[in-house]
């Protein structure tokens, strides 16, 4: 999914969730930091990797950085997590 449109997609599932349009099946957990790019990003792959379907993860910042930490990336990688298609 190109990456405007996983931002998209997020956002305007977040609105609709936040609105009560769409139903919450699984818990819902949020993760804050300011920059929105290290800490809230690493927390929340490692709580999909270990949860997988059974929660809904999400990671907000309340002034995000342009792009993610690249030390952060590189340590997820190390434990086989992804974070090309996660934003700030």
């Amino acid at each position: 999914m190109p990456r405007t449109e996983g931002f998209a997609t997020d956002r305007l599932t977040a609105l609709a969730t936040a609105k009560g349009a769409l139903e919450h099946t699984v818990p819902e957990v949020l993760f804050v930091c300011v920059q929105n790019s290290g800490r809230s990003q690493m927390a929340a792959a490692l709580l999909k990797a270990c949860a997988g379907s059974r929660v809904h993860v999400r990671s907000a910042g309340s002034a995000p950085a342009g792009q993610i930490d690249l030390n952060a990336v590189e340590v997820l990688r190390r434990r086989g997590l992804d974070l090309d298609e996660e934003f700030p």
